[in-house]
């Protein structure tokens, strides 16, 4: 059974009989857009510190250390706080540094990470341009000071703390006035029929606009190639059936999917260590 709105599918809606805490939900836009019925999983596993290449057919020594399970509707900043959660009651550090993709990249995850002592290492998403004008990278914020200066170098005259409270959310929202009547900047920055020009941005764009600038830098893109190997472990994990789960209900399919790591992290330890005998020997 599927519950459509239409033509178009109900996130969350349920379409096995068996199972009726299995979900749809798609992920993407366009050619790339995936979709599928069942649950999610987040993967974490451990880095080391030597990041130097390794030897062709040398095995990895990183191993899983997390398989968190979730409803398929569940967001991936939700899935990764009980990635983390469920880490601590299996007697796992916390991560010092945990490296994500732009999903989970916004400036409450920034914040909250700062707060926690970690650093969360990702790539922010483009800043959204709603305005038909120029977007938020455009300005310089402080949020700290509530002041931001525009491309033409004018500073806000007016801040308001917006509690959203529809959405659960708060955002600063910067105003600047009379200021935009006679700028020279004036059509390319807003299309507002008032002809000024207001910014909305989060409590914490701060942390969100210097991440952008820190993504240009080379040394934050090198950095980033550690993530790379998790790609690896899905593939690993897939090969090992984590996608095609043949229990009902997000216990039973929870873990089954811990089994799996287990296994995985079997096969690495002992890929790794007859790799480690026979460099010995040779």
């Amino acid at each position: 059974m599927s519950l459509n709105n239409g033509s178009k599918r109900i996130p969350g809606s349920f379409k096995i009989p068996i199972d009726p805490e299995a979900q749809w939900s798609a992920k993407g836009k366009g050619k790339k857009k995936k979709s599928w019925v069942g649950y999610k999983a987040q993967v974490l596993e451990t880095l080391t510190d030597d990041s130097t290449p390794k030897e062709k057919g040398e095995p990895t020594d990183k191993f899983l250390t997390e398989i968190t399970t979730t409803e398929a509707i569940a967001s991936d900043i939700d899935g990764m706080g009980r990635s983390l959660k469920e880490q601590q009651e299996h007697a796992q550090e916390d991560p010092s540094e945990l490296f994500v993709d732009t999903a989970y990249i916004t400036d409450d995850t920034l914040a909250q990470a700062e707060q926690q002592n970690r650093e969360l290492v990702g790539p922010a998403r483009r800043s959204p341009n709603n305005t038909k004008g120029f977007d938020s990278d455009r300005f310089e914020v402080d949020s700290d000071s509530r002041k931001a200066i525009c491309p033409a170098g004018n500073v806000s005259t007016q801040c308001s703390l917006i509690n959203d409270q529809h959405h659960g959310n708060s955002y600063y929202r910067f105003e600047w006035g009379s200021q935009c009547n006679s700028c020279p900047l004036r059509k390319a920055c807003t299309t507002s029929k008032s002809g000024r020009r207001t910014l909305v941005v989060g409590i914490h764009h701060n942390l969100l606009q210097q991440r952008r600038k820190e993504m240009k830098d080379e040394k934050f893109k090198e950095n980033m190639k550690q993530r790379n190997g998790i790609e690896g472990t899905i593939s690993e994990l897939t090969r090992l059936g984590m996608r095609r789960t043949r229990y009902r209900g997000l216990k039973k399919t929870s873990l089954a999917n811990y089994f799996l790591g287990a296994a995985c992290n079997i096969n690495r330890w002992i890929r790794l260590i007859n790799w480690q005998a026979e460099t010995q020997v040779g």
